[in-house]
C-alpha cells in the first residue's frame, strides 16, 4: 500500500491511499474442472481519509476493486446433471465511513 499524509493545518489532514494485490490462478475443485477454474487477477483499492486537527473525527471515501475485476470466489460441479455453479465477486464497491472518538 502507498499512502501520504497531507497537512491542512488547522483543518486537519488528508491521507490518500492505494493498495494492490495479486492472486495467482487456482482451481475450485479437486478435479481441476476448467469451467470453474479462476485465472490470476489483480485487485486495486483506493481511499481518501480526512481527519480533523484534534484527531477525534475522520471521514473516509473509498472504492474496493477499482478496476471492476470479475473473479470467481468459489465454484462447484454437480455430478448428477453436469452442472457448474460459481460465486463471483460483487465488482466495484464504493463506500463512505465516518469515525468519531469520544
Amino acid at each position: 500500500a502507498v499512502s501520504k499524509e497531507i497537512s491542512l493545518g488547522d483543518n486537519g489532514s488528508l491521507v490518500p491511499r492505494v493498495d494492490w494485490a495479486f492472486r495467482s490462478e487456482f482451481e475450485n475443485d479437486a478435479f481441476n474442472t476448467p469451467q470453474i477454474h479462476q485465472g490470476g487477477y489483480h485487485l486495486v483499492n483506493a481511499n481518501l481519509t480526512w481527519e480533523n486537527a484534534d484527531e477525534n473525527m475522520a471521514m473516509v471515501v473509498g472504492v474496493k476493486n477499482l478496476t471492476d475485476e470479475k473473479y470467481l470466489h468459489t465454484g462447484i460441479i454437480g455430478d448428477a446433471f453436469q452442472s457448474y455453479e460459481g460465486l463471483y465477486d460483487r465488482g466495484r464497491q464504493w463506500y463512505i465511513t465516518a469515525r468519531f472518538n469520544f
